[in-house]
């Protein structure tokens, strides 16, 4: 059904003035840029003085000057193709596919939609519980709120009874204290 086929891949060394145009468009270094930062104005931003002069104690061997880009030589390279069947073929192109054809492309559908239907059961059924899991939340939310409200009555409940208790009644008239006190005394 499928073969192997050898194909050579050769690639050709530039000319001259194709090789210049290619240096000419290459990238500069970081010194290259560098040097034109700080030329333009517009991105000056000060520095402080270094202590100590940049690169002076880096050799002058060990900077590199750029170099020029290297080229392949001719290179012969082994790839490997695989052609598809002459009736896979015909049933792209011809004007009318053959039973085979149907049979592959009837079964592939019915893969698909076989996994989609279990999807759609398992989201059911995912769904299902989602929404017995927020009923159950919201009978909890009811029970809470039921019973912030009785607190909430039990405290108000308790702070009138001290706010009574706390204060005494005071009765300005004076004279039925006097009377208590003259009565008392009889």
């Amino acid at each position: 059904m499928s073969s192997v086929s050898t194909s050579n891949i050769i690639i050709s060394e530039d000319t001259p003035s194709e090789q210049a145009e290619t240096l000419k468009a290459s990238r500069m270094t970081l010194k290259e840029v560098q040097n034109v930062a700080s030329t333009l104005k517009e991105n000056f931003f000060p520095r402080k003085p270094l202590s100590y002069a940049p690169g002076k104690d880096l050799s002058v061997s060990s900077i590199k000057q750029p170099s020029e880009p290297k080229r392949c030589k001719m290179v012969e390279q082994i790839t490997k193709a695989t052609q598809t069947t002459f009736e896979d073929e015909q049933n792209l192109v011809g004007e009318k596919p053959t039973d085979s054809y149907w049979e592959k492309v009837a079964e592939k559908r019915r893969l698909a939609l076989e996994e989609t239907l279990e999807e759609n059961a398992r989201l059911h059924l995912e769904l299902s519980e989602k929404r017995e899991e927020v009923n159950e939340l919201l009978n909890v939310v009811e029970s809470l709120k039921s019973l912030v409200e009785t607190v909430t009555d039990m405290l108000n409940e308790e702070t009138q009874t001290q706010s009574t208790n706390e204060a005494p009644q005071v009765d300005d008239s004076g004279i039925s204290h006097s009377l208590v006190d003259d009565g008392a005394d009889n």
